[in-house]
């Protein structure tokens, strides 16, 4: 008999300014409930949040005044990960049998990413959440949940400036990326048909922009997988809206180059699934066309300056 989970990627903007003294702040309160209506229209089975809060009690408060709890969810959140850190909301038929066991893989290093010849050493802000679920005891399922460095340039002071800034968060995010890849290789040698899920906040479009065109790659097309190893490739769940011909985007903001209002839209929160998760091989399978950003939600806008993405998956 055949279970459908719901499976949600969602950056709630500045989570942890939510709270103070250990009670949701009166202007936070609207959230709260906003989320609560949000929570009981589309009631995901497990919800990976970045910009998340960074104290353990404050997820505890946030899941008991949205109800969570009490539909049996719990949290997971590994080692601290500073202002804004990573957690997972999890419930029934999820079991967290491991977390953080990647964490030291993702300590600093060094990496040559425009072939200049010259190594550089990179970090991440925030090291990727790795959480290993067992599901009903029998399968397992591996989520890692990131938040890769932003494309937001906050300070310069002309255009060359800025172009160089640019260029140098590109090849951060392009080195983060290839470090995630690295793990997922990882796991595929080790077990082949190794279900594994990719979620959050990537900072990247699909796709080349000016600066990445530069060093001729991308962070999203990184970590989904080399065109050399067809079979490791990774899905995006949304990409039958982009074959469909429709835009698509997570976030609108203000362009504050051009100072025209206009407002930008971007795709950068994702969900990617591993190869036997959609051909058959693994326990969960991806519904087809059931992957979506909830644009049309009189809450989501309440929540957070992004919109959540949903999937759905046929449990075996």
């Amino acid at each position: 008999m055949k279970q459908t989970i719901t499976f949600m990627s969602y950056n709630i903007e500045h989570m942890k300014d939510m709270f103070k003294s250990h009670q949701i702040k009166e202007s936070a309160l609207p959230r709260i409930e906003a989320f609560k209506s949000f929570y009981k229209q589309f009631k995901p089975d497990i919800i990976t949040i970045v910009e998340a809060a960074n104290k353990e009690w404050m997820h505890e408060l946030f899941l008991e005044k949205t109800g969570l709890k009490e539909a049996g969810y719990r949290v997971a959140r590994g080692e601290a990960r500073g202002v804004h850190d990573i957690a997972v909301y999890y419930r029934s038929p999820f079991r967290v049998e491991a977390i953080d066991e990647a964490f030291d893989s993702f300590d600093e290093w060094h990496d040559d990413i425009d072939s200049d010849g010259v190594k550089e050493v990179y970090y991440f802000e925030r090291k990727p959440l790795e959480i290993k679920f067992s599901i009903n005891d029998s399968e397992h399922l591996t989520v890692i949940t990131i938040m890769n460095k932003s494309k937001n340039v906050g300070r310069s002071t002309g255009f060359h400036q800025y172009e160089n800034f640019a260029l140098g968060t590109r090849k951060k995010q392009i080195a983060q990326a290839k470090k995630i890849r690295e793990r997922i290789d990882a796991l595929l040698d080790a077990n082949v048909n190794e279900m594994i899920v990719v979620s959050g906040d990537f900072n990247d479009d699909p796709g080349l922009d000016p600066y990445e065109k530069q060093l001729g790659q991308s962070s999203v097309e990184t970590i989904m997988g080399s065109i050399w190893h067809p079979r490791a490739i990774f899905t995006n769940v949304l990409r039958h809206l982009v074959e469909d011909g429709r835009k698509v985007f997570t976030l609108e903001f203000r362009d504050r180059i051009m100072h025209n209002y206009d407002e930008r839209k971007a795709w950068l929160d994702h969900i990617l699934v591993s190869p036997s998760m959609v051909d058959g091989r693994g326990a969960l399978q991806l519904i087809s066309h059931s992957g979506t950003v909830i644009h049309d939600n009189e809450f989501v806008s309440i929540i957070s300056d992004h919109r959540p993405i949903i999937c759905q998956f046929d449990l075996k």
